[in-house]
């Protein structure tokens, strides 16, 4: 499978970065551990759920393991507050 290529005929490499050995992506699951697959595979929960927090780890031909952590949505959902104006 490919993602959609346009009109190219043939799809092509294309680098986005150079000295890059490996890329990880992973998410935070509700046991607090970070796993490779998402939704995680025999535990349940919702197709739709999303993760707490995503880790991704970039690992340079160095050597050198560059993680970033970016948190997941708050589960707390939002809600609307009257503004006290004469919306009425």
């Amino acid at each position: 499978p490919t993602a959609d290529r346009g009109p190219a005929p043939e799809p092509s490499d294309q680098v986005l970065a150079s000295g890059v050995k490996s890329l990880a992506v992973e998410q935070l699951d509700s046991a607090n551990q970070f796993v490779p697959v998402w939704p995680p595979i025999n535990q349940a929960s919702r197709v739709d759920s999303l993760p707490a927090m995503v880790r991704i780890t970039l690992v340079t031909v160095d050597g050198d393991e560059l993680p970033l952590l970016v948190p997941g949505p708050d589960p707390s959902p939002l809600t609307l507050r009257s503004s006290g104006g004469d919306d009425d």
